[in-house]
């Protein structure tokens, strides 16, 4: 991984041997009161993060995706689930005491434009700075410049817009996919930082290994001066790679985020832990992985933890420069599972019974960046009689993706 000093897997963590730990920074991922947890997380607000709650109260500064919104407002037209919580939630969100909340996703519009206002005003309410969405453009695409003991640190959050829901002159929204507009807001906001962390939502869900359009993007962003680039939203864990000595973490997987189904990897997740020195550098960084279950989080611990750095690893050495061929066993597996057809039959089946919420699917395929990217670079390599052609090393991680079911201890 260039010429940084290796992560040491069995404890899940780096450290910069020219840097001083100064302050930590916790970032997580996916954060929503949604399907079993929405009750689980009213009746028992504390209980429900467990023991990773210990690493958040010891962090400086608390960084979550805010996937939902948190009321009650007009549904949007769209192709996947409206996702929201309630002031009966809002209990369950105060206990870590988050600090900053990313707005960059695909649901916080998911219930309107008021919802959404109201969403902003409770974290405003609640001191929690925001970012990666707002009421207009310029708010959704500012980049947010916090302080933690003495460092400054500017954070930009974005994300692909589905549903078309990026912000405009005069409509509320998110920042959307756009990495020359992203490179822009870096050189903007880095004179008044001392460090900058780029926070994407963005890519392929449920997949081992990052597309290569978020591989470029990501790379460019570090090109462009990020300091760490953080990204979420496949659901499950993804790998890290070094790009000119920054980390890119390419998914955190799920947080406090509840997916009814038996399939071990969207159960698993990982608190990252940054380290910075007094004038803003990486001084660090730490895995904390832990295990969504029912009743709430755990953190993985003995056989379980040395699992997870494994798979961090083999999900890690294969970027950058077996990327290509990584993505391409992706594409392999998904295919072979029939995935290509069967996400192309059901907006087709939808829009017999609801033309309008069959045409929103439809659209989204065509206008967000993960679908465009799959559908054509598939459909491609289908065309040139390629599609099997992916190292067999890398394919079995991507079939286990996809095969293994929760060990029934953990159930």
């Amino acid at each position: 991984m260039n010429n940084l000093p290796p992560i040491d897997w069995t404890a899940a963590a780096w450290r910069s041997p020219s840097q001083t730990a100064h302050c930590k920074i916790v970032i997580t991922g996916d954060w929503a009161p949604i399907r079993h947890f929405g009750p689980v997380m009213e009746k028992n607000p504390v209980g429900i993060y467990g023991d990773t709650l210990d690493v958040l109260k010891a962090a400086d500064h608390r960084i979550v995706n805010l996937e939902c919104a948190m009321f009650d407002g007009e549904p949007l037209l769209k192709s996947g689930p409206n996702l929201r919580g309630g002031p009966e939630h809002q209990p369950c969100f105060d206990v870590p005491g988050f600090n900053t909340a990313i707005l960059g996703n695909n649901h916080t519009l998911d219930f309107g434009a008021e919802a959404f206002r109201k969403t902003i005003a409770m974290l405003d309410e609640r001191g929690i700075t925001h970012c990666g969405g707002g009421m207009d453009f310029d708010a959704a695409t500012k980049p947010l410049v916090v302080e933690v003991k003495g460092v400054k640190i500017g954070i930009i959050s974005f994300t692909e817009g589905h549903d078309l829901t990026f912000a405009t002159a005069d409509k509320p929204g998110v920042f959307g996919w756009d990495i020359d507009l992203v490179v822009k807001r870096i050189a903007e906001v880095k004179p008044l930082c001392d460090i900058v962390l780029v926070i994407p939502h963005a890519g392929a869900e449920y997949i081992p290994f990052p597309p290569t359009y978020i591989q470029n993007a990501y790379r460019r962003i570090v090109d462009a001066g990020a300091d760490a680039v953080i990204a979420h939203h496949p659901h499950v864990p993804q790998g890290i790679e070094f790009h000119n000595n920054v980390p890119i973490f390419y998914s955190l997987g799920n947080y406090v985020f509840y997916q009814p189904v038996n399939y071990y990897y969207r159960k698993i997740g990982f608190l990252l832990e940054l380290d910075l020195s007094e004038s803003g550098r990486i001084a660090g960084f730490r895995f904390r992985p832990y295990w969504i279950c029912d009743n709430g989080l755990s953190l993985l611990k003995g056989d379980r933890f040395e699992e997870f750095t494994d798979l961090m690893r083999k999900l890690s050495e294969p970027l950058p420069e077996r990327g290509v061929e990584a993505w391409n066993a992706d594409m392999k597996e998904r295919w072979n599972r029939g995935y290509v057809l069967e996400t192309f039959q059901s907006p087709t089946k939808v829009m017999e019974e609801d033309p309008r919420l069959g045409a929103a699917k439809w659209l989204n395929k065509f206008v967000t960046a993960c679908h465009y990217h799959f559908y054509t670079e598939v459909m491609k390599r289908a065309v040139d009689g390629v599609i099997d052609d992916a190292p067999e090393d890398l394919h079995r991680i991507a079939k286990a993706y996809n095969d293994r079911p929760i060990p029934p201890e953990l159930q």
